[in-house]
């Protein structure tokens, strides 16, 4: 038995593995632009931990408190590579308020840290203030940045409309429109040519993530929209499809465990609300860091 356990040892404690007990917790965050800020100056949001069983948002005071953040490597992934290696030290957080915890809670990045930037040419991950220069990036405190599932920028068929509408329709609900920068808004019995898809993802397996929206073409409102005229996300893949939800863009996506499957993140912006969530598990599970700012 014993060199059956060593190899058990061996494959467990190599990189890009999962955690084992007695090994530091793996820790996912974003280097990105932070919103609603006098001061734009990139920085590392911590966003998630990996423990043994589940990922975990540290978006409070006292779920932070447990995780040493006072010096921390991150490596840089985006689209399965590797951009660079940043380093961060802790400036800390002091508030009255522990609401504000998830939306201030920031780690500077060294002085010596060579950023790596990508430019926001897609105009996606707006928030509640402004639009980012750069598009924010997972950063991951192990090695893990690869995608195995390998998804990648597509084009949504005709086919994927036809079977998507009837449950966009349900989880979107009803409409309204203005018909002129003036009009009152007015009932809209929209249908499946009003669809637009705003982005198109598919993986090595042939599953695709969709987001589909009304087409903000065909209404004058000067805001807020109601739902339907908001991205909504569905997984479709197998037997059916799964919606995952609403006002996201998706981020990147990467095995950030080592456990030989992709998590794939999403930005969100709301009304008075931004955040991210990862979705792990297969789409089977999902873990939110979301703030407000009011």
């Amino acid at each position: 038995m014993r060199p059956i356990a060593f190899l058990g040892s061996f494959l467990l404690t190599q990189p890009g593995a999962p955690p084992t007990l007695g090994t530091p917790p793996i820790l996912v965050g974003v280097l990105e632009e932070p919103q609603c800020k006098s001061d734009s100056r990139r920085a590392v949001r911590v966003l998630f931990e990996k423990d043994r069983l589940t990922w975990n948002a540290l978006d409070t005071p006292e779920a932070g408190a447990g995780v040493d953040q006072s010096s921390l490597t991150w490596t840089v992934a985006f689209d399965g590579r590797q951009l660079g290696v940043v380093s961060t030290k802790d400036g800390g957080f002091e508030s009255p308020y522990s609401w504000t915890y998830p939306r201030d809670k920031l780690l500077e990045l060294s002085d010596d840290t060579a950023i790596p930037e990508v430019i926001n040419r897609t105009g996606f991950f707006g928030g509640w203030c402004e639009e980012p220069r750069f598009r924010p990036l997972v950063v991951v405190t192990s090695p893990n940045y690869r995608d195995p599932a390998g998804w990648k920028p597509a084009d949504t068929s005709p086919a994927l409309l036809d079977e998507l509408f009837p449950q966009f329709r349900t989880v979107a609900g009803d409409a309204t429109r203005c018909q002129s920068e003036d009009a009152e808004p007015s009932a809209f019995e929209y249908q499946q040519e009003d669809l637009v898809t705003v982005r198109t993802y598919r993986d090595r397996l042939g599953r695709a993530l969709v987001a589909l929206s009304l087409d903000p073409g065909k209404n004058k409102c000067d805001g807020p929209w109601e739902s339907p005229w908001s991205s909504h996300w569905f997984l479709v893949g197998g037997e059916s499809s799964q919606y995952l939800g609403s006002q996201l863009s998706l981020v990147d996506a990467g095995d950030y465990d080592g456990d030989g499957s992709s998590e794939v993140v999403f930005w969100h912006s709301g009304y008075d609300e931004d955040g991210y969530a990862l979705f792990y598990d297969d789409f089977r599970k999902h873990v939110r860091y979301y703030w407000t700012y009011h």
